[in-house]
């Protein structure tokens, strides 16, 4: 029943589950929801990163968790994507069959196999990925916050997974080799979460601190995506290299987490 430094979630709608980051005990908690999408009870279902509900130990393997953060779902093919922060990598699981505690993952990203945890600064290599983590199921991409590389990467599966993949954009770097920190336009200091609105195509990023405090939340047009394109808006600073700290209408101090309500636009 008990849980330590939750981070991330994730709701699937269609087959009424309720994906919680453990992230302190290394795990993903599966609770099983009724059909208003309502919790049966308080008691996880399922478990994945560790054989059982009692054990929390950091592994790198197909089937083992060190220390998640940000989950997503993709509803139209079943499938659970978690950023493994410490192993520097994305898991991702077919749950096309249904769920088995323990059960392996079905693709790695950021990683060439299940067993390496190496932090790269590559198109095929991460970095402490991060709170920052959507899935936009009409084009198939896949958001990621790259926060120690001082980017977003962005994964179009479209045409299919495979391990190991290269990334297909960049977001806050000229290329895939570079991870300085600036305050600009184009560039990020710590990249801590991405949310995203599905009727306009913005891909809205929070710039928290690494390295520098930006105080800061970038909005890009996802619409055609090109390595290190500018940001269209900013919020919580008046300009692209203002970081201002404060308590105010118009600014942000540190911000860390977000979502993005399509319906009510806010």
């Amino acid at each position: 029943k008990g849980m330590s430094f939750v981070r991330g979630s994730a709701l699937d709608l269609v087959h009424h589950r309720l994906f919680i980051a453990d992230q302190s005990n290394s795990r993903i908690l599966v609770f099983n929801l009724d059909s208003s999408n309502n919790l049966i009870d308080r008691i996880a279902d399922y478990v994945l990163g560790q054989p059982d509900f009692i054990t929390n130990t950091g592994s790198t393997t197909q089937n083992g968790i060190n220390t998640p953060i940000s989950i997503a779902y993709d509803p139209d093919n079943n499938r659970l994507f978690l950023a493994d922060t410490l192993n520097n990598r994305i898991l991702i699981y077919d749950l096309s069959s249904g769920i088995t505690n323990f059960m392996n993952a079905s693709y790695v990203l950021g990683q060439p196999d299940f067993i390496t945890a190496t932090a790269n600064t590559t198109q095929n290599g991460l970095n402490s990925p991060s709170d920052g983590m959507v899935y936009e199921p009409l084009t198939q991409k896949l958001f990621l916050a790259d926060q120690s590389n001082r980017r977003v990467v962005v994964y179009d599966l479209s045409s299919g997974i495979t391990n190991g993949m290269n990334a297909s954009y960049v977001l806050g770097q000229a290329d895939f080799t570079s991870s300085a920190g600036a305050l600009t336009q184009s560039n990020f200091h710590g990249p801590r979460a991405v949310a995203y609105d599905v009727l306009s195509k913005q891909l809205f990023v929070s710039d928290d601190v690494l390295g520098g405090t930006a105080n800061r939340i970038l909005v890009f047009d996802a619409t055609s995506i090109t390595n290190g394109e500018n940001a269209v808006a900013v919020l919580g600073q008046v300009n692209f290299t203002s970081n201002a700290t404060g308590v105010s209408q118009s600014l942000v101090t540190r911000p860390f987490s977000m979502q993005f309500d399509s319906v009510n636009r806010r």
